[in-house]
């Protein structure tokens, strides 16, 4: 390319620059946003690159886009990015917290499912035991008008058919009790989650650290 003075090899920059003559008035810009750069000249010493704080520099200045770093960005745009960044972490956070949460309501169901089959159960073994109960019954009257000794073989067994039966049903009920408290601590830890998930959606990431002294303090009281 060829300027004022003489031949002139220029480049664009991204750094806001001027090239002056000594004997001629300062080159402007080229472009919409961009200026010249020289890379070499033949007239050395009368060639002076300098930096540009004109009208122009006043109002990047006002606008808040003087803060050029070395990545040659302005403070705008990195901001810009910044805030990419922080929306990028915050779906994140989202996104894991959504998991969560099917996973605990997933063992809520699976647990009162399991809870439900283990009620039918005892419902099942108790109509069981009442109607071997009638039987023996039957069978211990039919006794009695025939033979005294067969009786009292018939009444013991049906004293051990009962107690059978509510051995069973104390496993079943104790069965019943622990599922109960499973699913009573499952909802109880995952409080905390409900909460610190609640309370930092939307508009912040999950705390992390705060989700983690709460389950500790919880664990340690449990101790």
């Amino acid at each position: 390319m060829k300027g004022g003075g003489g031949r002139r090899a220029l480049v664009w920059s991204p750094v806001i620059f001027v090239i002056e003559d000594l004997t001629s008035k300062p080159l402007h810009k080229r472009g919409s946003d961009e200026w010249f750069m020289p890379l070499e000249s033949p007239k050395k010493g009368r060639i002076r690159v300098g930096r540009y704080s004109g009208p122009g520099d006043e109002r990047q200045r006002r606008e808040g886009r003087t803060d050029k770093g070395k990545d040659g960005k302005w403070e705008r745009e990195r901001e810009r990015e910044r805030e990419r960044e922080r929306e990028g972490e915050e779906r994140v956070g989202s996104t894991v917290a959504a998991v969560i949460i099917i996973i605990v309501v997933v063992v809520v169901v699976v647990a009162a499912g399991v809870e439900v089959v283990v009620v039918v159960v005892v419902v099942v073994v108790v109509a069981v035991a009442v109607e071997l109960v009638v039987i023996a019954v039957e069978v211990e009257v039919v006794v009695v008008v025939e033979v005294v000794a067969v009786e009292v073989v018939v009444v013991v067994v049906v004293v051990v058919v009962v107690v059978v039966v509510v051995v069973v049903v104390v496993v079943v009920v104790l069965v019943v009790v622990v599922v109960a408290a499973v699913e009573v601590v499952v909802v109880v830890a995952a409080a905390p989650l409900f909460v610190t998930v609640f309370a930092s959606y939307p508009g912040r990431q999950i705390n992390y650290n705060l989700l983690r002294s709460v389950v500790l303090s919880e664990e340690k009281e449990e101790r």
